[in-house]
């Protein structure tokens, strides 16, 4: 159905464009969900199906009725480009095209060989599609001066730390542990997601560095050298990001 004859239909059955709109059937949802994807192809995305279809509401003994309502006819306008999918693709675009030269980078300079770099960009692509789905409707709107905070267990933040050849540790502006990849955790055990990093990074160096960057927004490299069991020298970069 194209979308003069869609938004014919829906108008002359009452369905406008500010209206919230819950499918159902008797099948199973097949047609109920039939519905809601047109529904949102076209730009309405305030459509809900039905958990359970009309037998999980007829088997609760929920309210129904013979009568057929009188319907107005309302005005639905199709608005391309407000469907779901498309708002994820717009939003993923740019990280994928990122993401895709990161990865080229690290093989183009044998940082990487050809099967981690193809891998660690493919777990990247799924947790951004991942993100920007469930971004959709969980997250609320924020003002346009205000960072969103990192989660703990972000996944398109665990994926980027893991695809990652150095030691990784993402934390938020309070110094709390957000994601780290399995290097990191491997030369810092104590790091827990959740915790401050001061609880498991005992090197004065690197705490400071931290600050100052949190503080001032700008990058701090920082050197320090650890002498048990073996001596062992360090660099460590902070990099403010806003993510």
């Amino acid at each position: 159905m194209g979308p003069d004859q869609f938004a014919e239909t829906m108008s002359k059955h009452g369905i406008g464009s500010e209206q919230t709109v819950v499918a159902y059937d008797g099948m199973g949802g097949l047609y109920a969900a039939r519905l809601w994807w047109a529904l949102d192809h076209y730009g309405h995305t305030n459509a809900k199906v039905l958990n359970g279809g009309f037998r999980k509401w007829f088997e609760e003994a929920r309210p129904v009725t013979a009568e057929q309502p009188h319907v107005e006819r309302a005005k639905f306008e199709v608005r391309p480009g407000a469907d779901r999918l498309h708002q994820v693709a717009q939003r993923a675009r740019l990280v994928f095209v990122v993401a895709a030269a990161v990865f080229a980078t690290l093989w183009a300079t044998g940082m990487l060989a050809p099967t981690p770099a193809l891998a660690g960009f493919a777990i990247i692509a799924v947790a951004i599609l991942i993100r920007a789905v469930s971004g959709e409707t969980v997250h609320p709107t924020l003002p346009s001066d205000v960072a969103p905070a990192l989660r703990v267990g972000d996944p398109l933040v665990e994926a980027v730390l893991s695809g990652l050849p150095d030691p990784v540790v993402a934390l938020d502006p309070h110094g709390d542990v957000v994601a780290l990849n399995a290097r990191a955790s491997a030369m810092a055990p104590a790091l827990r997601r959740g915790e401050p990093v001061s609880l498991a990074l005992r090197v004065p160096e690197v705490l400071d560095s931290i600050r100052r960057a949190i503080a001032s927004g700008v990058s701090q490299r920082v050197e320090f050298f650890e002498r048990v069991p073996v001596d062992h020298w360090y660099e460590a970069i902070v990099t403010p990001i806003a993510f």
